[in-house]
């Protein structure tokens, strides 16, 4: 049975994705971004506009998002699932959860 805490960590997942995506979608405009939709797919509109930007941008997203959403899923998920469930298993949620929350943040369910 997955403790109490290691439920909570999952709950908190989206909650903590939204919270993240309010707190930064205000401040993009005082950055000069503008975050828009065009068919449910997201458009940074400053990658046009400067594309000098792309690669400090994806130095940023390689360096510090992709590791934490790593701790996220593949540590604290699959720690919290361990007493309960097989490894497979384990991966499989955590890839569930994951493509979720990128599926809902693309298609701005999460976000507005």
């Amino acid at each position: 049975m997955p403790s109490v805490e290691g439920i909570a960590w999952i709950g908190f997942i989206p909650i903590g994705y939204e919270m993240a995506v309010r707190a930064v979608t205000p401040v993009l405009p005082m950055l000069g971004l503008s975050y828009t939709t065009h068919g449910g797919t997201a458009t940074w509109r400053v990658f046009f506009d400067h594309p000098e930007i792309i690669v400090p941008g994806l130095v940023i997203m390689f360096a510090a998002m992709t590791p934490m959403e790593e701790i996220l899923y593949r540590g604290v998920v699959h720690d919290a699932l361990e007493p309960a469930i097989g490894s497979p298993c384990r991966v499989l949620i955590g890839g569930l959860l994951f493509g979720g929350i990128h599926l809902f943040g693309s298609v701005e369910i999460l976000s507005k």
